[in-house]
């Protein structure tokens, strides 16, 4: 019990993460967001999308937003790294957690660019 308490948690770059286009992302989500927890929260995702905004959060992390091709639905992604270099517009590959739906759109943290 004491290891699982203090294990050290896992790494983003670690893991094989299931490849999902950012429409069909946010359309589970719509669709049954129940269903899309289960086969998605807490798992490694790979998703590739045009980079729609970039925001600086007040503690300097990097939250980058992707649309899907309707404009309808949107992944933020909150990088680890704070000093990455994208621009709006630029189609990208990206990596990170899914932590669901919040009212605005789907969530991934810890991410990473993927070359």
């Amino acid at each position: 019990a004491f290891w699982l308490w203090n294990r050290p948690p896992e790494q983003i770059e670690a893991i094989q993460g299931a490849t999902i286009s950012v429409d069909s992302l946010c359309a589970a989500f719509n669709l049954d967001e129940s269903a899309a927890n289960k086969e998605f929260l807490n798992k490694a995702i790979n998703i590739t999308g045009k980079v729609n905004e970039i925001i600086h959060n007040l503690d300097g992390g990097l939250m980058v937003v992707i649309v899907d091709t309707t404009l309808t639905g949107e992944v933020q992604c909150a990088f680890r790294e704070k000093n990455i270099s994208l621009k709006e517009g630029l189609v990208v590959t990206v990596k990170g957690f899914c932590s669901g739906k919040t009212i605005p759109a789907v969530s991934l943290t810890d991410c990473i660019l993927i070359p």
